[in-house]
């Protein structure tokens, strides 16, 4: 209308031509109060989004708006609210259009499984009322990963584990922590916290049993401690050099038998075995013996076998009985012998001391070596050798 014109009923005239016709109409007009009138905003909106939400996952919610009438709309804004997150942004519709969106949230990896509601609200030039709502629900998923971290502190014949545990994950979780222990290895394996001996496919371990909360980490410790076997090892192998070190090159050792005689007195044969075991000669070898006071020294010669050099009785009535030996060579063995006669009837054994050899090595250097105290009998199966 033109400017000025007062609200008010008006008719104005149409002018309609068509072929071989005319035709003039009045129509009717009428001017209110205030001017045009404009459409109320009207928008349509639907949100969707998934039902399980993975929180390490992003969480996409896609929209889709009406414009259900001819009016523009330029101010509109959209709010999106929940427990875990908000958001606001604002956009414009042309009359009649329909637009698409899509929005993505970032989670906490840490929520806790639960429902949770998510409301949308759509708001026009900043009024305090929403013209259009919509609501949706959505679950968090529950999960839980154990990230493990093992360090080992090395030692002498030592070596300690360190094995941090961390559920990285939105709920508690009972993990068990295996160690592989072998029965022999059991022996030298040891834990501060307490551990159950377990049966598997895989053999027996031992095992930790552990609660973690979200988030949470624990420790365990286990030492396998070897030090003990070394040490061990290490002393029986010291034990066998010095053995083989310092033990004596040349050895004897001597037996002794009754050897009974039907035509006569019994006799006591003596054997003395002498042996160097070394890998070098020896010399001037010196072996003495003793005879109790109640044997007689006998004269026994017979082929591969050594007589005393010197023969001397004592006056307590002992009797010593030595032979001088030039050289033993290497591992070589000789086997002295003598006879003695019993004084009296012999009852049971006859106890004989040991035998004393005396030598020098290739520096001459003098050492002496003494056999162990043995005992002779009559037994028939008693050692004897001819």
């Amino acid at each position: 209308p033109k400017g000025g014109t007062q609200p008010g009923s008006y008719f104005t005239q149409i002018q309609i031509e068509g072929e071989g016709d005319q035709r003039s109409i009045a129509a009717p007009i009428s001017l209110g109060q205030g001017g045009p009138r404009q459409f109320v905003p009207n928008v349509g909106m639907t949100m969707t989004n998934d039902e399980n939400v993975d929180p390490r996952e992003p969480f996409p919610i896609s929209f889709e708006f009406h414009n259900r009438n001819r009016r523009d709309l330029d101010n509109l804004t959209l709010t999106v609210n929940s427990e875990l997150f908000t958001d606001e942004t604002t956009f414009s519709l042309d009359g009649l259009e329909r637009k698409g969106q899509n929005i993505f949230f970032t989670l906490n990896d840490t929520t806790r499984p639960d429902n949770y509601t998510i409301n949308a609200n759509i708001f026009f030039d900043q009024a305090e009322n929403p013209i259009t709502s919509y609501s949706s629900q959505f679950n968090i998923l529950s999960y839980s990963d154990i990230s493990i971290d093992q360090t080992t502190e090395e030692g002498w014949f030592r070596t300690r584990y360190n094995v941090t545990l961390h559920n990285d994950g939105n709920v508690e979780r009972t993990y068990t922590y295996n160690v592989s222990a072998p029965w022999f290895e059991r022996l030298f394996l040891s834990s501060p916290q307490d551990t159950t001996l377990e049966t598997t496919d895989d053999g027996t371990v031992k095992q930790w049993t552990l609660t973690l909360d979200p988030t949470g980490e624990q420790t365990l410790t286990y030492e396998r401690n070897y030090q003990g076997l070394a040490l061990t090892i290490f002393i029986i192998v010291v034990a066998v050099i010095a053995y083989f070190v310092f033990r004596s090159p040349v050895v004897a050792y001597k037996e002794g038998k009754i050897v009974k005689n039907p035509n006569g007195a019994d006799k006591l044969r003596v054997r003395v075995y002498l042996r160097n075991r070394s890998s070098k000669e020896v010399y001037n070898v010196s072996v003495t013996d003793k005879l109790p006071s109640i044997l007689e020294y006998d004269d026994f010669d017979d082929v591969g076998y050594i007589s005393p050099s010197t023969v001397r009785k004592k006056r307590k009535g002992e009797t010593t009985v030595h032979w001088d030996i030039d050289k033993l060579d290497s591992l070589e063995e000789r086997i002295l012998v003598y006879e003695a006669t019993p004084r009296l009837e012999v009852l049971g054994d006859v106890d004989l001391p040991s035998v004393k050899v005396q030598f020098e090595n290739e520096n001459g250097r003098v050492s002496v070596y003494e056999s162990w105290t043995t005992s002779a009998g009559s037994d028939d199966e008693f050692l004897e050798q001819k």
